[in-house]
């Protein structure tokens, strides 16, 4: 059997309501060197992730997530690729029914805001990531009270 790619991160779950558990994962230092214009780059505050879990988790708990990479491509491609693919083909394509570039590109940009709610509204790029428990948090507070 072959090796398959897994980000693991470890965090703490700060609350949960019914299935939904709210962890906290540390950014780590590659946060400050990522090009990405979408979040925060500094090291050292918290990501919170919304991920539904059938395991006893309760707040306090030391958690460890796994993510296979065959789920971050998929996300990957969906959230990146298949817009630029609209935002490129429906301008083409409109500019060729419409021959106005301003109205094309607004069109295409409309194709993209539906094309992303339909992937909000159908859960398309929720992933089911792994949760183990590491240490339960009553395990912590019998640590610190011995």
């Amino acid at each position: 059997m072959g090796m398959e790619e897994v980000l693991i991160e470890k965090g703490t779950v700060v609350e949960k309501v019914g299935k939904i558990v709210k962890i906290a994962v540390p950014r780590k230092a590659e946060c400050e060197r990522c090009d990405s214009l979408l979040c925060n780059k500094s090291p050292g505050e918290k990501v919170f992730l919304e991920i539904e879990c059938d395991e006893q988790l309760h707040v306090g708990d030391s958690v460890e997530i796994q993510i296979f990479g065959k789920q971050l491509v998929k996300i990957s491609f969906l959230l990146y690729f298949i817009p630029l693919v609209i935002l490129v083909l429906g301008n083409i394509l409109l500019l060729q029914l419409i021959n106005s570039v301003i109205l094309a590109f607004l069109i295409s940009l409309l194709l993209i805001a539906a094309f992303y709610f339909t992937i909000w509204k159908t859960n398309l790029v929720r992933t089911k990531p792994i949760i183990n428990k590491i240490q339960s948090s009553s395990e912590i507070k019998d640590y610190f009270t011995r």
